[in-house]
């Protein structure tokens, strides 16, 4: 069996060795903690995160032009040619000539006929009667 005199030798060497570890893990911390290494500390860690605010507004900006550019190209690639002044027809004056014309041929053609209007959806204007 193991006496006690190994037992104390083992207890007194684990002591001695973990006292030593101990030690100089708090002088590592305390020279950590010292004011002089936190400033050096903080000041890398802001300069460090200014870098990536500043490589992040760069990266956001290049994707906002692709997109721009995209949207762009998509707009332009859809807008129809524009005609020119001299060749804009009015629709509206196109088809009230045309009714204009119809009348008068119909009157002259026979003037008993019902007149039929593109609005009314039977095709037929009703009569009123009076």
């Amino acid at each position: 069996m193991i006496t006690r005199a190994t037992w104390f030798v083992a207890g007194a060497a684990a002591g001695a060795i973990g006292a030593t570890y101990t030690r100089r893990k708090v002088k590592a911390v305390a020279e950590q903690m010292a004011p002089v290494n936190v400033a050096k500390s903080m000041a890398g860690r802001a300069r460090s995160r200014g870098q990536d605010l500043v490589e992040a507004a760069r990266e956001g900006r290049s994707a906002m032009r692709a997109k721009e550019d995209q949207l762009r190209a998509g707009r332009d690639a859809e807008a129809l040619p524009v005609a020119p002044a001299a060749q804009i027809i009015v629709l509206s004056d196109v088809r009230q000539l045309e009714q204009l014309t119809r009348a008068v041929s119909r009157e002259a053609a026979s003037p008993r006929e019902p007149r039929v209007s593109a609005d009314h959806p039977s095709g037929r204007r009703r009569r009123s009667r009076r």
